[in-house]
Formats: C-alpha cells, structure tokens, sequence
C-alpha cells in the first residue's frame, strides 16, 4: 500500500469501545481486534488512510449476527458519531495529530483526484470548513467542539439544522 501509494479507508475504534467489546463473548471480537492491529500496523508503516463513513449500513440479518456488539460505547454505526470516534480509534492506535487531520481532509481529496479544488486552505479552492473552539492537535476529542461551519462561503446556522430522532439526547 505505500510503495504503490494506495489509499485506505477505514473506521477503527476506539480503546474504550474495544474494552467494552471484550467483556462480550462473540466470534466477531476477534475481527475487531486484527482490525485494529492492522491499523497500527498500516500507521507506522506510513499508509495513506482515509476516515470512512459516518455510519454502517447494516441488513437485518447483519444486525441479528451482530447483535451481541451493540454496545453503548463509542458507538462505530451512529450517524453523527462515527467520524469523532474514529478519529479518537487512530489516536488511540498511535497515529499523529496531523496525520488524523489528513484522513478526514487532504488524503480524501488527494485520493479522489480533487486535491486542486479541496482538502487544505489555500487560495483558489473551496473554503468549506469546520472552525474548532480546541485545538485538534492536542487530543482527538477535540474535533467535537465545533465553533462554527462555513459552506460554500457562508456561516451555517447550527441551531437550525434538523436533528435525526437518534441524534437527540
């Protein structure tokens, strides 16, 4: 994957979520752990990974298998929560705080050949963003505090999106 600089995207979980999973008896614990150690070993080896979807799309019969992992800790399938505990789950697997960036912005863009239009600040590409009140640098959580979200030049109104009923607390 890194000689061939072939991209990766993937969705590891984090710490917390694995201790949880372990106290479960199921076959598919094993799978997540080799997830897991196959992640940190694409991360020292330097591959190109890309933060993967927001929520698995799950058949009935996937989710009656997988039933047993339903736990409540960090969950890896919500809408709106995956993508922080992602990247908390490659912190956790000892990847840099610039790396983690990279996954949810300029690899994606360099991956899909877009990287002239988006995927870093600069003059000439498109200015949609996401302005933290933490800095992300210092811990992955931090990717929560959203401060503000610019699309297409304007400032959304956070408080005026429509929430999905599993989304509310």
């Amino acid at each position: 994957m890194v000689e061939r600089d072939i991209a990766c995207s993937l969705t590891a979980i984090t710490d917390a979520r694995m201790a949880a999973l372990e106290k479960v008896s199921h076959p598919l614990v094993a799978r997540k752990k080799g997830s897991r150690e196959n992640i940190r070993n694409m991360i020292k080896a330097g591959a190109t990974l890309l933060l993967a979807t927001d929520a698995l799309l799950k058949s009935q019969d996937m989710l009656a298998d997988w039933s047993h992992l339903m736990v409540n800790v960090d969950p890896e399938g919500k809408i709106g929560e995956s993508h922080f505990n992602v990247l908390v789950g490659l912190e956790d697997l000892g990847m840099g705080p610039m790396e983690i960036l990279k996954t949810a912005t300029s690899n994606i863009a360099k991956s899909y050949k877009v990287d002239d239009k988006i995927g870093t600040l600069e003059p000439g590409k498109m200015a949609d963003m996401v302005i933290l009140d933490k800095n992300p640098l210092r811990s992955a959580r931090n990717y929560r505090s959203i401060h503000k979200v610019i699309k297409e030049g304007q400032v959304v109104d956070i408080d005026a999106l429509p929430l999905v009923k599993h989304l509310t607390k």
